[in-house]
């Protein structure tokens, strides 16, 4: 929800703890950094996957003959 509340300390502290950086539950700026928040950080930019849309193969009959054995 982008409030800061226990939620948010809770996932903060799981990410310091979980890239090696000291766990204080706070947005410090090694926490910064590391999300790539600091200001004039490079953040990527994602463009959205392209759909490969394949032509359908052409229809064809089923193959005539008989399956039933007398």
């Amino acid at each position: 929800d982008g409030i800061y509340g226990s939620a948010m300390e809770f996932s903060l502290r799981a990410y310091q703890a979980r890239i090696g950086l000291p766990v204080t539950g706070q947005f410090n700026l090694e926490t910064l950094a590391a999300l790539e928040l600091l200001p004039g950080a490079h953040t990527p930019v994602f463009a959205p996957r392209r759909r490969v849309v394949r032509p359908r193969p052409e229809w064809e009959p089923p193959v005539r003959g008989e399956w039933i054995r007398p």
